[in-house]
């Protein structure tokens, strides 16, 4: 094995042989300019767009028959794995028929540059015109997965029919990946473009994403890593035909994108048909990011909008949130550590659900004000670890339900180290389990403060349920006085 291939540890899964390199047609062709205009036309093939020469690579074990070309005319077959060496401007190229559905972490083809009709990789000489590549799992996952080399796929045109997980992980940690394809589908399947760029930490610019007809996981981890990105596609979906996740972690960890889509997609979002985690960390880590999309949806999922934003330091102010009808998890931990967001979206929902707002915006450390909480019926968990850790927050909201569900304002405000007042109706269902591990407010703060609750009684039970604990320095700060409504 040549010691370029050594360090991409060739070694395919399946039932083919194992890197080995029994290709003797190995050539050095001269250097040549122009070439062939690339369209639907032209089979699929790989280019020298270096000033040096280069190796390519193309797995026998992916692709058990492969024919190469230096003019598109005169064909020769070649004896196992081809790995050859090519001059500047030199495109090479291919026709193939895929072998088993084995995938593997090391590039199954490595070119800097790669062009034509990916269908010649399907189809061999048949490749013209064909438009899909049948309904089972594509030969065209995993690619290019790891190769460092590949810089340009501008002139690679991929089939708008597209099977599950047609290009998932196509050009995963692609890392000098700078010019990605046109991605033509209008109609995506499930997983269709799952990773597929994912690591790939040179893209500056995304291609458009054109599709209305959308499926679950079809946008998953499309990006994730993304570091260069500096701008999001707009996403026009009109349909969603599927079970969950079309967009879960599309941009997680791209650090440099400093502009989202306008507004995303889908105003209904229901558990009903399976939605789970529908935008679910989207933007989590996207530390650039300054304004969040519109975000219209007035009926949620479960997990819909989990940690969606989360880790996204320079998001000033949160989106509106019109949903008033909520699902477990929506919004939990969605701004999770945005810690320059200083203005909250007003939170109108008078139904509540488990986990609700569980987190959501814990560690926001610039937050000086909460938003209004004006639901009378409460759900498990469902404020709990709210507004942890939000050390610039002055004033709670009131707390006007009646009657508490179990651990519903647990650790609400712990860490809430500037925190002066606290105003809680409750009076009904005042046990350990409502109360849960942590009590609504911030016990490590030196600040004078307030502490309203409905009657004395109410102090009394609280009281009660904590003075055994271990290290029990009593239920309020120490600065702060008790005031009662009855």
């Amino acid at each position: 094995m040549s010691e370029y291939l050594q360090k991409y540890k060739v070694a395919f899964k399946g039932t083919h042989r194992v890197g080995t390199m029994i290709n003797n047609d190995k050539k050095v062709w001269p250097a040549k300019s122009g070439g062939p205009s690339v369209d639907v036309t032209i089979p699929f093939y790989v280019e020298n767009n270096t000033n040096k020469q280069q190796h390519i690579f193309v797995s026998s074990a992916r692709f058990p028959y492969i024919s190469k070309s230096y003019d598109n005319k005169n064909y020769v077959d070649v004896n196992g794995d081809l790995e050859e060496v090519i001059q500047p401007g030199i495109k090479l190229y291919l026709k193939c028929k895929p072998g088993d559905e084995s995938y593997s972490q090391v590039p199954s083809i490595i070119a800097p540059k790669v062009g034509g009709n990916i269908a010649s990789l399907y189809y061999g000489n048949e490749f013209n015109g064909q438009t899909s590549v049948g309904t089972s799992y594509t030969k065209f996952g995993y690619l290019f997965i790891n190769c460092d080399v590949l810089t340009d796929a501008s002139e690679l045109y991929l089939l708008e029919e597209l099977p599950y997980s047609a290009y998932d992980s196509m050009f995963r940690n692609c890392t000098s990946l700078t010019n990605a394809p046109e991605l033509p589908a209008t109609t995506l399947s499930s997983n269709c473009y799952a990773s597929m760029f994912y690591g790939c930490t040179s893209l500056t610019k995304a291609p458009e994403l054109p599709a209305t007809e959308l499926t679950e996981s079809c946008y998953r981890n499309m990006f994730y890593g993304c570091t260069s990105l500096t701008k999001a596609p707009e996403l026009p979906g009109t349909s969603f035909n599927g079970y969950s996740t079309p967009f879960y972690g599309m941009f997680q960890g791209c650090t440099s994108l400093v502009e989202a889509p306008d507004i995303l997609p889908f105003m209904n979002i229901t558990d009903g048909q399976y939605y789970n985690a529908f935008y679910g960390y989207m933007f989590s880590g996207c530390t650039s990011l300054t304004k969040a999309p519109k975000l219209p949806a007035t009926t949620l999922g479960s997990y819909c909008y989990y940690y969606m934003f989360s880790g996204c330091t320079s998001l000033t102010k949160a989106p509106e949130l019109p949903a008033t009808t909520l699902a477990e998890n929506c919004y939990s931990y969605m701004f999770q550590n945005c810690k320059a967001l200083v203005e909250a979206p007003e939170l109108t929902a008078t139904t509540l659900a488990n986990y609700c707002y569980s987190g959501m915006f814990s560690g926001c450390t610039s937050l000086t004000k909460a938003p209004e909480l004006t639901a009378t019926t409460l759900a498990n968990y469902c404020y709990s670890g709210m507004f942890s850790g939000c050390t610039s927050l002055t004033k709670a909201p009131e707390l006007p339900a009646t009657t508490l569900a179990n651990y519903c304002y647990s650790g609400m405000f712990s860490d809430c180290t500037s925190l002066t007042s606290i105003y809680m109706m409750a009076r009904n269902n005042i046990t350990k389990d409502a109360l849960g591990y942590g009590l609504p407010w911030p016990t490590n703060t030196y600040k004078e403060g307030t502490l309203t609750l409905y009657n004395q009684n109410v102090y009394n039970t609280i009281y009660n349920i904590y003075k055994d604990d271990y290290n029990f320095i009593g239920i309020t700060p120490k600065y702060w006085t008790i005031n009662y409504i009855n």
